[in-house]
């Protein structure tokens, strides 16, 4: 059984689509979502599937529920449920680069040869390797539009919970978090990372514009690490700015979003993030003498 690390594990580089060998596979792996419908793994199933055809094939666990059966012999490969393996799906691995009808796939830069002195993956934002910086993303609708949408409508998209793993948390001190709407209790089972940087000391900042603080186990049971800020407006406005901010010592990692932390806009709606990374400025020199 060949494991695959969670997502929070996976060790990550200057870019958000690299992965636990700082580089996303060569060739993209989809299993069967419909009668003509093909979806693609995330990109850390990806990965642990490219590394088992890589070693001869195998079985890859890619969650609690699910492993793929890895075979480089011809046999046909199948995505089963761990619980009861008769009830599987089709699984294929096609060769790297765009294929007719297919939206291309974006190419990350190589990763940094050095890390950020306080941690991070330096906001998940990396230059292509020609044109302009992979800034602006989709989010990753949920798996039941797989039954009614191509799967090219998830290609190079981002999740929440990668744009809050523990990789983009690591060395962070604050993160803030901006939005109208908020289901906390959300935000924190589907981004378990969360957990963890508030037990290590971490503080989250919630800016909320909807009249009143979010109501969730999160925020009444850890009132130390989480705290609610209605930033003021004038009479008819309201707060509805919509971001992630991630603080540490030497930067700020942003992460502006179109949809409100809840669940049917990050599974059920298409919407947008813009991510950028902005290293603390050197301060200011000294005046001249006289």
């Amino acid at each position: 059984l060949v494991p695959l690390a969670p997502v929070a594990d996976l060790k990550r580089g200057s870019s958000m689509w690299a992965h636990d060998n700082n580089q996303e596979p060569a060739s993209r792996w989809l299993w069967q979502s419909g009668r003509d419908a093909w979806t693609a793994f995330a990109p850390n199933q990806a990965s642990a599937l490219e590394q088992a055809w890589a070693t001869g094939g195998g079985v890859v666990r890619i969650d609690a529920e699910r492993q793929v059966r890895v075979d480089t012999s011809g046999v046909p490969m199948r995505q089963e449920r761990v619980d009861n393996p008769g009830r599987s799906r089709a699984v294929k691995r096609e060769n790297g680069g765009a294929q007719e009808g297919k939206r291309p796939r974006l190419t990350p830069a190589a990763p940094s040869a050095t890390a950020d002195a306080d941690g991070g993956s330096g906001g998940g934002v990396s230059p292509a390797a020609s044109g302009p910086p992979l800034a602006w993303r989709l989010n990753r609708l949920g798996e039941q539009w797989s039954r009614v949408l191509p799967s090219s409508v998830n290609t190079d998209s981002v999740s929440l919970d990668e744009l809050l793993s523990a990789g983009e948390l690591e060395g962070a001190t604050q993160l803030h978090l901006h939005n109208f709407l908020f289901d906390l209790d959300f935000v924190f089972e589907t981004c378990p990372a969360l957990g963890s940087f508030v037990a290590s000391g971490g503080l989250v900042k919630v800016f909320h514009g909807d009249g009143r603080p979010p109501r969730s186990v999160a925020a009444t049971t850890m009132p130390a690490a989480v705290e609610c800020f209605e930033p003021p407006t004038e009479q008819f406005g309201t707060m509805h700015s919509k971001c992630i901010v991630v603080v540490r010592p030497s930067r700020l990692s942003v992460h502006v979003v179109t949809a409100n932390f809840i669940f049917s806009d990050w599974h059920n709606k298409t919407n947008g993030v813009w991510s950028g990374s902005f290293p603390r400025l050197p301060p200011p020199p000294p005046p001249p003498a006289g």
